[in-house]
């Protein structure tokens, strides 16, 4: 029996879809990410992953600082 979740709410965004959703370069969102400027990433292997639903909270927040976002949310 497949066990696939049909629910997918809980997207993951490539580092290419990020960008592509805040219009700028794949080498902006890195750089952003570095500077600790974006929502945690979570790591597969040694890709890098955005959870959508925590991108469009950051986004209506107004993009504060990762340290902000975090102390906004309430810890984690």
């Amino acid at each position: 029996m497949n066990k696939t979740p049909t629910n997918t709410a809980e997207k993951l965004m490539t580092t290419k879809e990020l960008a592509y959703l805040l219009s700028v370069s794949h080498r902006h969102v890195e750089r952003t990410d570095c500077a600790g400027a974006l929502p945690r990433s979570v790591r597969i292997g040694r890709c890098k992953r955005w959870i959508r639903s925590e991108i469009e909270t950051w986004l209506r927040s107004g993009c504060p600082s990762r340290e902000a976002f975090v102390a906004k949310k309430g810890g984690a």
